[in-house]
This record gives structure tokens, sequence and C-alpha cells, in this order.
């Protein structure tokens, strides 16, 4: 059974690379960081994300992975993370506003994640690394 699944992922991964080679791949991916910069993380979705780069969210799941080791929204999320430190420290926003302008509907939401990511709440965050 295991030498019938080990056959399978291989005959997967010629096909994938067949289909879609890594090389055509790489301006998508490229294309997919600099719309999510480019819409100011106002877009939620990855289905949008996909419709836009004309490519499947399966697709632009595969190439994220590929590239980024993550699913494209985990790495949708970790952007809108490294987005919010620098919002955080640079910026003289506060939390509820820079959870808007990430688009979260919750700033305790938006509070909730950040904390996951950092281990520290978004108001600790500014304190200690606030110049």
């Amino acid at each position: 059974m295991t030498s019938i699944q080990y056959l399978y992922s291989l005959i997967a991964d010629k096909i994938h690379h067949e289909v879609f080679p890594p090389e055509s791949a790489q301006p998508i991916f490229r294309d997919f960081k600099e719309l999510v910069s480019t819409s100011d993380f106002k877009i939620q979705s990855t289905d949008k994300y996909a419709d836009t780069l004309h490519i499947s969210t399966t697709v632009l799941n595969t190439i994220c992975q590929d590239f980024a080791g993550i699913s494209a929204k985990q790495l949708l999320l970790d952007l809108k993370m490294t987005e919010a430190k620098r919002l955080l420290l640079y910026s003289h926003l506060n939390v509820n506003e820079i959870s808007f302008r990430l688009g979260f509907e919750e700033s305790s939401y938006f509070a909730r994640i950040f904390k996951k990511k950092t281990l520290l709440s978004p108001t600790q965050f500014q304190g200690k690394y606030r110049k």
C-alpha cells in the first residue's frame, strides 16, 4: 500500500510540473505578493486574488506551497502581520485603525491573531519595540 501511495505521489508531481512548470510559477508568486501589498490588504479572500491572477485557488495554493512552504491564506496573513508590525512601530495609528486598515472587521480578532503570531499583544509589541 505504501509503494502505491509513493508511486501516486511521483506521478502527481510529474503531472503538476508538466502542466505547471516551476519556472512559470515564479512570476505568478511575485505578482500575488505584489497584488497583496498594492491592494492595501483590503481583499480578504484568496479566491479573489486567484481570480485577479486568472488562476484557480488550488493553483495559487500550490504555487505558494512551492515557493513559501505555506498556503496562500497563511501567506496573506503573514504579510498582513508584517505590515501590522510596521504600522505599529512607524505610524501614529492606534490598534483599531491598524486592524481596520488591514481589513479586519473586529479589532479583537486582529489582536488575537497578532498575539498568536508574535506572542505579544499589539500594544505590548508597540511598547516593547517603539523608540
